[in-house]
């Protein structure tokens, strides 16, 4: 649970790291409520990066929400930036034979390469 003095800076955090408005996860009215789960899941997020600084780097602040969003809405994990790399590989050298990218995967699943 956060206390009263870490609100601002941590509520802060989070709209630079994720990119989010403050309603996108708090009621209006009611920034109390956890009626949205984007809150619920927003505090789940917070203790798994509080784990990973006291656990990992004895406290000291090292991973915030921005090491993972990078100011998107989205985590951008390493999974992500390997496919969307894969993907636009695989439409360059589409474009160049003139087939879609889906057409050469497929055919290269078909062909067992």
């Amino acid at each position: 649970m956060l206390k009263p003095e870490e609100i601002r800076a941590v509520m802060e955090s989070f709209v630079m790291g994720t990119g989010r408005k403050c309603l996108d996860c708090h009621v209006e009215g009611d920034f109390g409520s956890d009626e949205n789960n984007k809150k619920v899941v927003a505090r789940k997020m917070l203790e798994m990066v509080r784990e990973i600084n006291t656990n990992t780097f004895n406290g000291s602040e090292k991973v915030t929400c921005y090491t993972c969003h990078r100011g998107a809405n989205t985590p951008a994990t390493p999974a992500r930036r390997r496919n969307r790399i894969r993907n636009r590989l695989l439409s360059s050298a589409a474009d160049r034979r003139g087939r879609t990218a889906h057409s050469e995967f497929s055919g290269s699943v078909r062909e067992g390469a």
